[in-house]
Protein backbone atom coordinates (compact mmCIF):
# COMPACT_ATOMS: atom_id res chain seq x y z
CA UNK A 1 0.00 0.00 0.00
CA UNK A 2 1.49 3.33 -1.02
CA UNK A 3 1.44 6.34 1.37
CA UNK A 4 -1.60 7.96 -0.30
CA UNK A 5 -3.63 4.75 -0.10
CA UNK A 6 -2.58 4.28 3.53
CA UNK A 7 -3.65 7.83 4.40
CA UNK A 8 -7.04 7.32 2.71
CA UNK A 9 -7.57 4.03 4.55
CA UNK A 10 -6.71 5.68 7.89
CA UNK A 11 -9.13 8.55 7.21
CA UNK A 12 -11.90 6.07 6.30
CA UNK A 13 -11.28 4.16 9.56
CA UNK A 14 -11.33 7.44 11.54
CA UNK A 15 -14.60 8.33 9.83
CA UNK A 16 -16.17 4.98 10.77
CA UNK A 17 -15.15 5.46 14.42
CA UNK A 18 -16.48 9.04 14.39
CA UNK A 19 -19.79 7.89 12.92
CA UNK A 20 -20.04 5.10 15.49
CA UNK A 21 -19.46 7.62 18.32
CA UNK A 22 -22.16 9.92 16.92
CA UNK A 23 -24.65 7.07 16.54
CA UNK A 24 -23.84 5.80 20.03
CA UNK A 25 -25.08 9.14 21.41
CA UNK A 26 -28.33 8.69 19.48
CA UNK A 27 -27.71 11.18 16.67
CA UNK A 28 -29.23 9.65 13.52
CA UNK A 29 -27.71 12.05 10.96
CA UNK A 30 -24.36 13.82 10.66
CA UNK A 31 -25.46 17.39 9.86
CA UNK A 32 -27.99 17.75 12.71
CA UNK A 33 -25.38 16.28 15.09
CA UNK A 34 -22.83 18.82 13.83
CA UNK A 35 -25.30 21.68 14.45
CA UNK A 36 -26.18 20.35 17.90
CA UNK A 37 -22.51 20.14 18.97
CA UNK A 38 -21.38 23.32 17.22
CA UNK A 39 -19.17 21.55 14.65
CA UNK A 40 -18.77 22.87 11.12
CA UNK A 41 -21.79 21.57 9.20
CA UNK A 42 -19.70 21.45 6.00
CA UNK A 43 -16.58 19.82 7.44
CA UNK A 44 -18.04 17.28 9.88
CA UNK A 45 -19.71 15.08 7.21
CA UNK A 46 -16.41 15.05 5.28
CA UNK A 47 -14.68 13.79 8.42
CA UNK A 48 -17.26 11.03 8.80
CA UNK A 49 -17.00 9.87 5.20
CA UNK A 50 -13.20 9.90 5.40
CA UNK A 51 -12.46 12.52 2.75
CA UNK A 52 -10.71 14.81 5.27
CA UNK A 53 -8.44 14.10 8.22
CA UNK A 54 -9.97 14.68 11.65
CA UNK A 55 -6.67 15.60 13.32
CA UNK A 56 -7.49 19.31 13.79
CA UNK A 57 -10.93 18.67 15.27
CA UNK A 58 -10.25 15.41 17.11
CA UNK A 59 -10.12 16.99 20.59
CA UNK A 60 -13.49 18.67 20.07
CA UNK A 61 -15.05 15.46 18.76
CA UNK A 62 -13.61 13.32 21.55
CA UNK A 63 -14.98 15.66 24.23
CA UNK A 64 -18.42 15.94 22.60
CA UNK A 65 -18.82 12.19 22.11
CA UNK A 66 -17.11 11.07 25.33
CA UNK A 67 -14.41 8.96 23.67
CA UNK A 68 -10.62 8.98 23.70
CA UNK A 69 -8.79 11.01 21.05
CA UNK A 70 -6.45 8.07 20.45
CA UNK A 71 -9.44 5.86 19.65
CA UNK A 72 -10.79 8.28 17.07
CA UNK A 73 -7.34 8.72 15.50
CA UNK A 74 -5.77 5.26 15.82
CA UNK A 75 -8.37 2.83 17.19
CA UNK A 76 -6.55 2.48 20.53
CA UNK A 77 -8.31 2.65 23.92
CA UNK A 78 -11.81 1.96 22.53
CA UNK A 79 -14.92 2.73 24.56
CA UNK A 80 -16.62 -0.29 26.13
CA UNK A 81 -19.48 -0.18 23.63
CA UNK A 82 -17.24 -0.25 20.54
CA UNK A 83 -16.73 -3.50 18.65
CA UNK A 84 -13.76 -4.32 16.49
CA UNK A 85 -15.82 -4.40 13.30
CA UNK A 86 -16.15 -0.60 13.41
CA UNK A 87 -12.56 -0.57 12.15
CA UNK A 88 -13.45 -2.30 8.90
CA UNK A 89 -15.60 -1.33 5.95
CA UNK A 90 -18.65 -3.53 5.46
CA UNK A 91 -17.09 -5.09 2.36
CA UNK A 92 -13.84 -5.90 4.19
CA UNK A 93 -15.73 -7.13 7.24
CA UNK A 94 -18.14 -9.45 5.42
CA UNK A 95 -15.79 -10.91 2.82
CA UNK A 96 -16.87 -13.04 -0.13
CA UNK A 97 -17.89 -16.27 1.63
CA UNK A 98 -21.48 -17.40 2.18
CA UNK A 99 -21.02 -17.47 5.94
CA UNK A 100 -19.97 -14.97 8.59
CA UNK A 101 -16.62 -16.37 9.69
CA UNK A 102 -14.70 -13.13 9.03
CA UNK A 103 -17.25 -10.90 10.82
CA UNK A 104 -17.21 -13.25 13.81
CA UNK A 105 -13.40 -13.27 13.90
CA UNK A 106 -13.34 -9.46 13.82
CA UNK A 107 -16.18 -9.24 16.35
CA UNK A 108 -14.17 -11.39 18.78
CA UNK A 109 -11.04 -9.29 18.15
CA UNK A 110 -9.00 -12.14 16.66
CA UNK A 111 -6.45 -11.92 13.87
CA UNK A 112 -6.13 -14.55 11.16
CA UNK A 113 -2.95 -15.71 12.93
CA UNK A 114 -4.82 -15.99 16.27
CA UNK A 115 -7.52 -18.17 14.75
CA UNK A 116 -5.17 -20.32 12.68
CA UNK A 117 -2.97 -20.86 15.77
CA UNK A 118 -5.95 -21.90 17.89
CA UNK A 119 -7.08 -24.33 15.19
CA UNK A 120 -3.60 -25.60 14.36
CA UNK A 121 -4.01 -24.83 10.66
CA UNK A 122 -2.03 -22.55 8.33
CA UNK A 123 -3.18 -18.93 8.04
CA UNK A 124 -3.89 -19.60 4.36
CA UNK A 125 -6.65 -22.04 5.35
CA UNK A 126 -8.45 -19.40 7.43
CA UNK A 127 -8.05 -16.81 4.65
CA UNK A 128 -9.40 -19.30 2.08
CA UNK A 129 -12.44 -20.06 4.28
CA UNK A 130 -13.10 -16.36 4.76
CA UNK A 131 -12.75 -15.61 1.05
CA UNK A 132 -14.97 -18.54 0.07
CA UNK A 133 -12.12 -20.28 -1.80
CA UNK A 134 -12.33 -23.34 0.46
CA UNK A 135 -15.47 -24.93 1.85
CA UNK A 136 -15.92 -24.72 5.60
CA UNK A 137 -16.61 -28.32 6.72
CA UNK A 138 -18.82 -29.22 9.69
CA UNK A 139 -15.73 -30.39 11.60
CA UNK A 140 -13.96 -27.03 11.30
CA UNK A 141 -17.19 -25.07 11.75
CA UNK A 142 -17.77 -26.70 15.15
CA UNK A 143 -14.16 -26.04 16.24
CA UNK A 144 -14.35 -22.42 15.09
CA UNK A 145 -17.69 -21.91 16.87
CA UNK A 146 -16.13 -23.12 20.13
CA UNK A 147 -13.21 -20.70 19.74
CA UNK A 148 -15.58 -17.83 18.88
CA UNK A 149 -17.85 -18.68 21.83
CA UNK A 150 -20.69 -18.97 19.34
CA UNK A 151 -22.71 -21.71 17.70
CA UNK A 152 -22.15 -23.22 14.24
CA UNK A 153 -25.51 -21.78 13.19
CA UNK A 154 -24.45 -18.30 14.27
CA UNK A 155 -21.26 -18.51 12.20
CA UNK A 156 -23.32 -19.59 9.19
CA UNK A 157 -26.32 -17.27 9.51
CA UNK A 158 -25.71 -14.28 11.79
CA UNK A 159 -23.68 -11.15 11.05
CA UNK A 160 -22.57 -10.08 14.55
CA UNK A 161 -22.03 -6.51 13.36
CA UNK A 162 -25.70 -6.19 12.43
CA UNK A 163 -27.13 -7.28 15.80
CA UNK A 164 -26.90 -5.39 19.13
CA UNK A 165 -24.23 -7.19 21.22
CA UNK A 166 -26.55 -7.87 24.19
CA UNK A 167 -29.18 -9.44 21.92
CA UNK A 168 -26.51 -11.46 20.14
CA UNK A 169 -25.12 -12.90 23.39
CA UNK A 170 -28.64 -13.68 24.61
CA UNK A 171 -29.41 -15.54 21.36
CA UNK A 172 -26.15 -17.53 21.53
CA UNK A 173 -26.76 -18.41 25.18
CA UNK A 174 -30.25 -19.68 24.30
CA UNK A 175 -28.89 -21.77 21.39
CA UNK A 176 -26.18 -23.20 23.64
CA UNK A 177 -28.74 -24.24 26.27
CA UNK A 178 -30.91 -25.88 23.62
CA UNK A 179 -27.91 -27.86 22.40
CA UNK A 180 -27.16 -29.03 25.97
CA UNK A 181 -30.75 -30.18 26.44
CA UNK A 182 -30.65 -32.12 23.15
CA UNK A 183 -27.33 -33.71 24.11
CA UNK A 184 -28.83 -34.70 27.47
CA UNK A 185 -31.86 -36.29 25.77
CA UNK A 186 -29.57 -38.17 23.40
CA UNK A 187 -27.54 -39.48 26.34
CA UNK A 188 -30.72 -40.62 28.15
CA UNK A 189 -31.93 -42.45 25.00
CA UNK A 190 -28.56 -44.15 24.52
CA UNK A 191 -28.45 -45.37 28.14
CA UNK A 192 -32.05 -46.59 28.00
CA UNK A 193 -31.36 -48.62 24.85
Amino acid sequence: MNPDEKKKAEQKAQGRRLKAAREHLGHQKAKPAAKFHGFSVDTYPQHENGTRSISRAVKQYAEAFGVAEEWLLYGRNPPSWATSDIEHSEEARLGAAEHFLRPWRLFRGLTVADLSGSLGVPSDAVEDWEDGKRELSDKWLRKIADIMDATPGAILDVDPGAVPPALLEMWIDHARRQRQVLQGLSLVRNTAA
